[in-house]
């Protein structure tokens, strides 16, 4: 899923910003150590710029703050551009499955619209479930 949104956003602008946002989880491991060889060498064979990778880590399994922290400061910081997040967000097979999983996406978004400020601009990338076949 970040895969497919990491792609977009390259086709979008060659300056893209990935954000890692640590919690206190030990199953999480820093992406900074890898990033060279799963995100960099690849963007570099492709001719693309690679992605910077910024890792911020957040006690409390606090998501949000930092995440809208880091876009407005990256849009205070170009206040001449527009900064597009692009928010990849699972799409389920049956739409009821929707309301048992996680609202991640959607919190994140109307945080960005409502407190992130007028210089940002949310993209929704869909990454679809395959169906599940139907049981009798």
């Amino acid at each position: 899923m970040a895969q497919k949104g990491l792609r977009f956003a390259l086709r979008l602008s060659p300056e893209v910003y990935a954000l890692q946002v640590l919690l206190d989880d030990p199953r999480v491991e820093d992406l900074s150590g890898e990033w060279h060889h799963l995100v960099e060498e690849p963007a570099k064979e492709k001719g693309v710029p690679a992605p910077r990778l910024s890792v911020v880590r957040s006690r409390y399994r606090r998501l949000f703050r930092p995440l809208l922290r880091f876009v407005t400061t990256l849009a205070r910081a170009h206040p001449d551009r527009q900064v597009a997040v692009v928010v990849p967000e699972v799409v389920e097979s049956r739409w009821y499955h929707y309301l048992l999983h996680n609202h991640t996406a959607s919190i994140l978004k109307w945080l960005l619209l409502f407190r992130g400020g007028k210089g940002i601009v949310i993209v929704n990338t869909p990454f679809y479930l395959p169906d599940e076949p139907e049981t009798a």
